[in-house]
This record gives C-alpha cells, sequence and structure tokens, in this order.
C-alpha cells in the first residue's frame, strides 16, 4: 500500500459505496504528513480493513497513531526468509560468493553489504565510515546493483584511498536468486548502513539474521527495533557516519 494510498483515497467514493474493503501491506509508515493523513482517513473510513506489517515496532507504532479504528485490524507477519541456507550446494558447483571470498589475499572478518546500491541504503555513509579503519584487518563486500550508486563510486574512493584495495571487493550488478545465500553464509557479519528514511524491514537484514550473522544496523524503526529486542548485533545513530565507524 505504500505507493498506493493517493490512488485509493482518490476512488474511495466508490469503494466506500460498493463496500470493498482492502487488504494490503504496509512496508513503513508514510514519511509525508499528507499520506499519513490519507492512511488515517483510509483507516478511519474502513475502507483499508487489514493491513499486514513486517514486525512489532510497526504494528506498535500504528495502533499508537489510530487507535481502536486499527486495533484487531493490523497483523505483524515476519519478513519472509526467501532463499535457503543450502541453496548454493545442490549441484549447482561453485558459487560466485565463493569464487569472490576464497582468496587469501582478503583478511577477515568479512564484512556484506548487500542489495541495490540506492541512496536510501547509505553506501556512500558506509565508505566514508570505514575510511579511519584502514589499519584493521576486515575486507568489506559491496554485492548489488547499481542505482544511485555503483562502481564508479566505489572506484573513485579506492582512488582515494588506494591502501584499502584489497579491503573491499564488490560485485555491482543483479545476483541470481540461488547465489544469495552463499554470500551470507561466507561472510561474518552483516551491514546495514541505511539512512533516517528506510524505516521498514530489511531482506539483507532478514537473510543475515536466518545465517546467524552479526548485524550491524541502524538504531531507528523496524531493523532497529529487532536488533535490540533479540539482541541480534551492534545498533549505530542513523547517518552518524562517526558512531557507524565505532561500531
Amino acid at each position: 500500500m505504500d505507493s498506493l494510498l493517493i490512488a485509493l483515497s482518490l476512488f474511495s467514493p466508490v469503494l466506500y459505496l460498493l463496500r470493498f474493503k482492502i487488504t494490503g501491506t504496509l512496508h513503513w509508515y508514510p514519511h509525508r504528513k499528507s499520506k499519513a493523513w490519507l492512511l488515517k482517513f483510509l483507516i478511519q473510513a474502513k475502507i483499508i480493513n487489514k493491513m499486514v506489517v513486517h514486525g512489532d515496532f510497526m504494528k506498535e507504532l500504528i495502533v499508537q497513531k489510530h487507535g481502536e479504528a486499527a486495533a484487531g485490524r493490523v497483523f505483524a507477519i515476519p519478513y519472509p526468509h526467501l532463499h535457503d541456507k543450502e541453496q548454493h550446494e545442490d549441484g549447482h558447483g561453485r558459487s560466485e560468493a565463493s569464487e569472490l571470498m576464497d582468496d587469501a589475499r582478503y583478511a577477515r572478518p568479512f564484512l556484506l553489504a548487500f542489495g541495490g546500491l540506492r541512496h536510501d541504503k547509505g553506501l556512500d555513509l558506509l565508505l566514508e565510515a570505514i575510511e579511519p579503519l584502514g589499519s584493521q584487518p576486515f575486507t568489506l563486500f559491496i554485492v548489488g546493483k547499481e542505482e544511485d550508486f555503483g562502481q564508479a563510486d566505489i572506484e573513485r574512493f579506492l582512488r582515494q584511498n588506494p591502501s584499502f584495495r584489497e579491503k573491499i571487493v564488490y560485485k555491482t550488478e543483479y545476483i541470481a536468486d540461488r547465489e544469495v545465500a552463499p554470500f551470507f553464509k561466507l561472510c561474518d557479519a552483516v551491514i546495514l548502513p541505511y539512512r533516517k528514511v528506510f524505516t521498514g524491514q530489511s531482506g539483507p537484514f532478514t537473510e543475515g539474521v536466518a545465517n546467524g550473522k552479526w548485524i550491524i544496523g541502524p538504531d531507528h524503526g523496524e531493523i532497529g527495533y529487532t536488533i535490540r529486542e533479540y539482541r541480534l548485533g551492534y545498533t549505530f545513530e542513523a547517518e552518524d557516519v562517526k558512531d557507524l565507524t565505532k561500531k
């Protein structure tokens, strides 16, 4: 429903007259006041009959903001774990992750930043955060499709910080479903350098947890709540590069 609140509002007279009741998934609470108002209107008018969210944080937030109108109509269903941990051992041979990570030059711990390189996922903040850590042993694997950021941004960082050439390994392209699980199995920790605007649940977060990995994620929203509640790793103040460096 995140992208359909305006459309649902425009069609609300027809939906109301025909007694349609909508069930939909909401990934995060609207950031814009106008969309938050539209959500309130659709809940109060009972056009939105049931809402699925991906965690208790979001469920409690909606009930807190909308009271009895939302109570009993919002359901927390965990974000799905989509990739079998043993998927890469089914006869497909060595995985892309194995080819990338089985290199004696790369020092552990292996830190994985996985997923589309969008602005809200904060690759630029992560690169800034690791810059003071040049003397520390680690390898950062950046794996995901180019979007707002890409290979050119990583190469620019490496030209400015040549000592990181063997500390940063990247694969900036779409990763096939059957190749996802090995990256999470072989890494030591998953880093989610997300900006404040990212308040929902995360596929890489779920995959990391399912594989028993240490999580470093923002302290706000669904991810921050879940890391703290289940003691899954470290949280940092979102967009605070120094705090991310420390964690």
